[in-house]
């Protein structure tokens, strides 16, 4: 279980390279799970955090590194 202080940010990347989901936390993998069956298209995402937490930005980007999302939900988040 990945524990942080409450003011200290974390950087979450989820890479989708199938048949492979890589989840990485501050650039080291945390896990890692092969798909036998493709999974479809991603419609919407969500984020669950026991206790407290926010999410400063999103940024997706495609396969050949251009973005095709991104968030900054306004600027730097206050804590």
């Amino acid at each position: 279980m990945m524990q942080a202080k409450r003011n200290e940010y974390k950087v979450f990347r989820i890479e989708f390279r199938y048949p492979i989901v890589s989840i990485y936390i501050d650039d080291q993998l945390y896990e890692q799970n092969t798909y036998t069956k493709p999974f479809g298209s991603l419609y919407k995402m969500g984020f669950i955090f026991k206790g407290s937490g926010m999410v400063d930005w999103i940024k997706i980007i495609g396969k050949s590194g251009n973005e095709l999302y991104v968030e900054d939900f306004g600027g730097k988040a206050e804590w």
